[in-house]
């Protein structure tokens, strides 16, 4: 802070006794009036007109603090926001699913309501953006991921990682689990994209592994059964839905 004619500083760390929270530095030639601590009460005890100054100084300085602070809130919020959403496809990315999910359980909606998990990969993705390059492959993550978020309700859908996507799905039991997964996975078959020479693409499709939560689950266990049951859909000629069971972990 440079300090015009007038300025002061310190006067916190006298009022309230605590250590020193301030050093002057000067870089011209200036005169500097030092006050201890004794001498400020005193002068303030005998003139209200400093101690209006110091009362109107304070303000100033915890006004122009609490800005800061609030601006660096904003800041911070808007970090941790950006922090958990997926750069690409705007929804939230594995982190933000985690602080979602670890929400949940401190809110206890996992002990009153049933939960699922959905995990869901696209098909042949790789060979699709060999043969229609990066772009458009681009373009399908953001179509997939459009769908999810627009279908996820009081849910979330995320990112969570190349072409795999994640949706909790609270209040749902497995039956309206599969039931959602299937009517996602409709909807995505139904996107249309084109090349860039007008050329109309062969429809997309996904493989979705569900799971509801149990008692002894966590996060990752969820995600690990789920994974299961979407490889099972997989190996059943993919564009389906697999529920997990203990076959498909046995498998």
């Amino acid at each position: 802070v440079e300090l015009p004619v007038g300025e002061c500083v310190g006067e916190l760390s006298i009022l309230g006794e605590t250590k020193v929270t301030a050093h002057v530095v000067g870089n011209e030639a200036a005169r500097l009036m030092v006050i201890d601590q004794d001498l400020l009460w005193l002068v303030i005890d005998h003139s209200p007109q400093l101690a209006r100054k110091l009362l109107y100084t304070l303000s100033h300085r915890v006004g122009s603090d609490n800005l800061i602070l609030r601006r660096s809130l904003r800041r911070q919020r808007e970090s941790e926001l950006n922090a958990n959403l997926d750069a690409l496809t705007g929804i939230a990315n594995r982190r933000g699913l985690t602080c979602y999910f670890g929400e949940l359980l401190e809110k206890g909606e996992t002990k009153r309501q049933p939960l699922s998990l959905m995990m869901m990969d696209i098909d042949h993705f790789k060979r699709f953006n060999d043969t229609y390059g990066h772009v458009l492959g681009d373009n399908v993550l953001c179509a997939v991921a459009g769908i999810l978020a627009d279908n996820a309700g009081d849910g979330m859908a995320a990112r969570y990682g190349g072409e795999e996507f994640a949706m909790v799905l609270p209040g749902r039991d497995l039956d309206q689990a599969c039931k959602h997964a299937n009517t996602i996975r409709e909807k995505i078959q139904e996107i249309q994209l084109w090349t860039a020479m007008g050329e109309l693409i062969p429809s997309i499709t996904i493989s979705i592994g569900v799971k509801q939560m149990e008692d002894r689950d966590t996060l990752e266990t969820l995600v690990h059964d789920a994974d299961s049951a979407l490889y099972c859909a997989k190996r059943s000629g993919r564009n389906c839905v697999r529920q997990h069971t203990a076959q498909v972990s046995q498998a």
